[in-house]
């Protein structure tokens, strides 16, 4: 009788462990998930704010284009006329100058990407429109 009740209470005792130790890897695994979490959660938030940092680049000229009701070009201009007309009369003369005598300009991009060196070269200049 008392080696019944021996081999009873070791098979109970092994139960008991197996039992113990499913447990404690079901718990393991429970703090994994939750170390899983919190690592996709971190991630998230990160992604979040690179996206809001690297999306905001152009809220200021959208807004900008926003509020004067144009399109981010002309408030741009618009910002360049009221803020450096100067500067602004300069850019249109240079465009101009460049489309004017775009012709001779090919030209001699032509000359000098052959010659591997500066050449000159004769372009025509208008009279300044009066504004």
């Amino acid at each position: 009788m008392r080696a019944a009740d021996h081999q009873a209470w070791g098979n109970a005792n092994r139960e008991l462990g197996a039992a113990i130790q499913s447990l404690n890897g079901v718990v393991a695994s429970a703090m994994k998930a939750e170390a899983q979490k919190h690592w996709i959660i971190g991630a998230a938030i990160t992604a979040l704010v690179v996206g809001f940092a690297f999306g905001s680049w152009h809220w200021p000229e959208q807004g900008a284009a926003d509020l004067l009701l144009r399109g981010e070009w002309d408030a741009g201009m618009r910002l360049l006329q009221l803020a450096d007309p100067a500067r602004l009369r300069a850019l249109d003369d240079a465009a101009r100058l460049v489309k004017d005598n775009a012709e001779v300009l090919e030209d001699c991009r032509s000359r000098a990407a052959k010659s591997q060196d500066s050449v000159k070269c004769r372009i025509e200049v208008g009279a300044p429109i009066a504004k």
